[in-house]
């Protein structure tokens, strides 16, 4: 007898509910997903055990039965029962309208295709060893990827447990910038309800904001004026986000060469904008900025600019006085990603907000009908 592993009602809407209209042809075609991988897959003829507990037969995606060793590991069956129900029982609770699932519902999700497949809906139908092999992949889903791949070890197909994994951490990864986005939406909103069409200084505006909004803070730093202070010192506190995107410090760097800035606030004496220069090189070499979603357009491109930063900071070296003008590292290369979404609606220069959020410049085409 053959077993697929996964069937169209398990994993596949999860992916397609993922993944934005673009990719959801890509990702049920098989081109890297594990969902069709594994849909596809088929293993090799599986033996029928009988167990001596009520004399079931029963199917397993694992190499073999489990050892007793295997199985000491493991809590007892009636704890095994309760987790798994606790498990399977999510995606009840509140989701915002066209949000992706998160991982405890994909997860959910795949283990009810599982059964499916074992034609029961009732985790009280089933075998010890089958309990024992949803149990498992639960856990390697959720685990470290050291503890993962040894829990892999135990199915005929370790490597396609460990695909499905790596699936299922994309669609939680893109679950948690939709949340991140979908807050800044609704914080926006508010904002504008409460009154963000007057003028007030640009990092009060921002810190009103209460919500990571990183194509905001783009936008702040790719569009401001660099001789205006409020602006400069708006910019300057978007950068020091611990959630700013590396392709926003970037583009901003390259402004400095471009426009020879640090030269500008020395002659100006600007002490408090050169100290913030030196405090963000010094957090982009010790890798505080992590996040990497947004790419950079032609006009933004840094890869050739790292001469003229260079000139910039030797100029520096000579003319401020004492040292602590270093060079960020490996900042002058490409970056990938989606396009930065469009925030003309602030206005920079006014300092406010010009018209309420428009949701297709907060989420993806799929999302737009977010209310």
């Amino acid at each position: 007898m053959y077993r697929i592993l996964l069937t169209g009602m398990a994993l596949g809407p999860a992916l397609a509910a993922a993944l934005p209209l673009s990719g959801i042809a890509v990702a049920v075609s098989g081109l890297g997903s594990a969902y069709a991988l594994m849909a596809s897959m088929r293993l090799e003829p599986i033996r029928i055990r009988k167990f001596t507990s009520g004399g079931r037969r029963a199917e397993t995606l694992l190499q073999s039965d489990l050892s007793n060793a295997q199985k000491r590991k493991l809590p007892n069956q009636d704890f095994m029962l309760r987790e798994l129900l606790r498990v399977m029982s999510v995606g009840r609770e509140f989701q915002p309208p066209g949000a992706p699932p998160c991982r405890d519902n994909v997860i959910a999700l795949t283990l009810r295709g599982l059964m499916l497949g074992w034609k029961t809906k009732d985790l009280t139908k089933l075998s010890e060893l089958q309990r024992c092999e949803l149990y498992l992949i639960n856990t390697l889903l959720r685990s470290d990827p050291g503890e993962a791949g040894r829990i892999a070890q135990l199915f005929a197909r370790p490597e396609t447990m460990l695909d499905l994994r790596d699936e299922i951490d994309a669609i939680a990864l893109r679950r948690t910038a939709f949340d991140r986005d979908y807050g800044a939406f609704v914080a926006t909103r508010d904002l504008w309800t409460n009154g963000a069409d007057t003028a007030r200084p640009m990092i009060a505006l921002l810190q009103g904001l209460g919500a990571a909004d990183i194509d905001l803070w783009h936008h702040v730093v790719t569009r401001h004026d660099l001789s205006n202070p409020d602006q400069r010192r708006a910019a300057v506190w978007c950068l020091q986000q611990k959630d700013v995107n590396r392709s926003t410090v970037a583009a901003f760097f390259g402004r400095l060469a471009k426009e020879q800035a640090l030269r500008t606030a020395l002659a100006q004496g600007d002490t408090e904008f050169l100290t913030a220069v030196q405090g963000l090189i010094g957090a982009w070499n010790d890798s505080f900025y992590k996040l990497s979603e947004l790419a950079l357009s032609p006009a933004l491109d840094v890869r050739t600019l790292k001469p003229l930063f260079e000139d910039e900071l030797e100029y520096m070296q000579e003319h401020a006085g004492g040292g602590g003008w270093i060079a960020p590292h490996c900042l002058f290369v490409e970056y990938d990603g989606r396009a930065p979404r469009n925030r003309d609606l602030w206005d920079l220069h006014r300092s406010c907000l010009t018209q309420p959020p428009r949701q297709a410049d907060c989420f993806e085409a799929a999302f737009e009908s977010l209310s």
